[in-house]
């Protein structure tokens, strides 16, 4: 019976987490469609079928590939580093942060950029 005891307290700590938040959901999905019947739109739901969504933000591809790219050569610089410095731990994660922050930058630059010269940011 103890061996259950630890299966019994992860299956009703998952079970109050899920169960909230699937009832969130499910009551709003019934609001909505709901509202929806009556022929009620509201500012939510117009927002998920204008196609807003999709406009709103343009370059969030390029943001995103910058990012990986450079977190990525983040981690193969430390991986090439490592049997030089003692310190793993700290090497990659500054490595990292350092690539993330840059890709940022280099974004910033590049919306900015596209911006002055007129096109969608």
């Amino acid at each position: 019976m103890e061996y259950f005891i630890p299966i019994i307290i992860s299956v009703a700590f998952f079970a109050a987490v899920a169960v909230p938040i699937y009832e969130n959901i499910r009551s709003r999905h019934r609001e909505r469609m709901a509202l929806i019947e009556k022929g009620i739109v509201t500012e939510d739901v117009k927002y998920l079928y204008t196609g807003t969504a999709a406009k709103s933000n343009p370059y969030g591809a390029l943001k995103w590939g910058l990012i990986l790219v450079f977190v990525g050569a983040g981690i193969l610089l430390a991986q090439i580093l490592s049997p030089i410095v003692a310190e793993e731990q700290p090497l990659y994660f500054a490595l990292v942060s350092i690539g993330a922050g840059a890709a940022l930058l280099i974004f910033y630059r590049i919306a900015l950029k596209r911006q002055k010269e007129g096109g969608l940011v």
